[in-house]
């Protein structure tokens, strides 16, 4: 058992200040691109109470739609409305898809998506649950929230929807690829993804799912991990103890391997495009679970020979690069996997002899 640390006093920040505060960090951080990081100012507002939080909400949805409608306006007078968008303040990961005041609602909606990350937070900080819980029901709620808005968006036309997209897809795709001058090693390269250009892109769109979980539980842990690291002071999730000694259920290894079975079944037995579907993103996910426990057995040995700051952070960064290029990654993903049965940081207590 590790000891109980003792928290510092904590200064009690006021009501007005507390959603002033949140409410422009959200909003920076949505206008800058780090949305991503959104769900924490929400969280930190929420956990001082639901009429901070709620205010906190109220600011930033107001500014955010005044905002735009007063863009809008401008934009009418100055530019023709979809130019406008091109230049000042498009949506993170929306653009110019909308008009009018349907665009205030998508920029609103975009915004709540990632601040409902933050009350949920919230809300599941206050109960004893266990890392797994937290992020996994977290996780389903905001992929619920996801599939929903995604119906309601398309109004039930989904199929139409992924037929444009993928056709947008494989023009953007031929027209990033076009042949260059002179070098023939390159010219055969770029040939090569112009020519299968459609099957590239549609088996993009076969794990676009698996990229869409991953996004959400990868966001959802982020969050967790940087309340823990920016809020030290008043400990939030203290029922979670130590990230770095977190460690997936066994009974998920034996997931894997079904998974695995039931891939090699569909390949040379069953011979189905649903099958092989859901077990490739079914190893999508898994993947990126497993690499959260092998970055938590590094960061278990970084505390444990007490690196310093500097080497710890070049160590991150290192960890960083090793997920971007897929064999370092796979080499993480793997140390994370067979640690259920290694134990790498001998975290199952040895039975004392009898």
């Amino acid at each position: 058992m590790e000891a109980t640390e003792t928290k510092p006093p904590v200064k009690s920040v006021s009501l007005p200040r507390t959603i002033i505060g949140a409410g422009l960090i959200s909003l920076a951080l949505y206008y800058t691109g780090f949305f991503i990081l959104l769900p924490l100012p929400i969280f930190y507002a929420f956990r001082k109470g639901k009429i901070a939080g709620l205010g906190t909400l109220l600011l930033a949805c107001g500014l955010l739609a005044v905002g735009y409608a007063a863009l809008l306006n401008w934009g009418g007078e100055h530019l023709a409305s979809p130019k406008v968008f091109d230049k000042f303040f498009s949506p993170p990961g929306i653009g110019p898809a909308a008009s009018g005041i349907e665009f205030v609602v998508w920029a609103l909606g975009y915004y709540l998506f990632f601040a409902v990350m933050g009350i949920l937070l919230a809300a599941f900080e206050r109960k004893n649950y266990s890392v797994n819980r937290v992020i996994g029901q977290v996780a389903l709620i905001q992929i619920s929230l996801f599939a929903l808005l995604v119906l309601i968006a398309t109004q039930g036309q989904l199929g139409e929807l992924l037929t444009a997209v993928k056709a947008q897809a494989v023009t953007f795709f031929k027209a990033y690829f076009q042949l260059p001058q002179g070098n023939e090693e390159v010219q055969a390269q770029f040939k090569f993804f112009q020519e299968h250009a459609e099957e590239l892109v549609g088996y993009a769109m076969m794990l676009m799912p698996g990229m869409i979980v991953n996004s959400i539980l990868f966001v959802t842990w982020l969050n967790v991990v940087a309340a823990r690291e920016i809020l030290f002071r008043s400990l939030p999730f203290p029922s979670l103890g130590p990230l770095r000694r977190w460690r997936l259920p066994f009974g998920m290894v034996w997931a894997v391997i079904a998974n695995a079975f039931l891939l090699i079944a569909d390949r040379y037995l069953i011979h189905s495009e649903w099958l092989s579907w859901v077990a490739l993103n079914v190893f999508l996910v898994f993947g990126l679970v497993y690499t959260f426990q092998g970055l938590a057995i590094v960061v278990f040995y970084a505390v444990r020979w007490s690196l310093s700051p500097f080497l710890r952070f070049w160590l991150y960064g290192l960890l960083l690069l090793m997920i971007l290029f897929e064999p370092f990654g796979l080499i993480l993903v793997a140390f994370g996997f067979f640690d259920s049965w290694f134990d790498f940081r001998r975290l199952t207590p040895k039975p004392t002899p009898g």
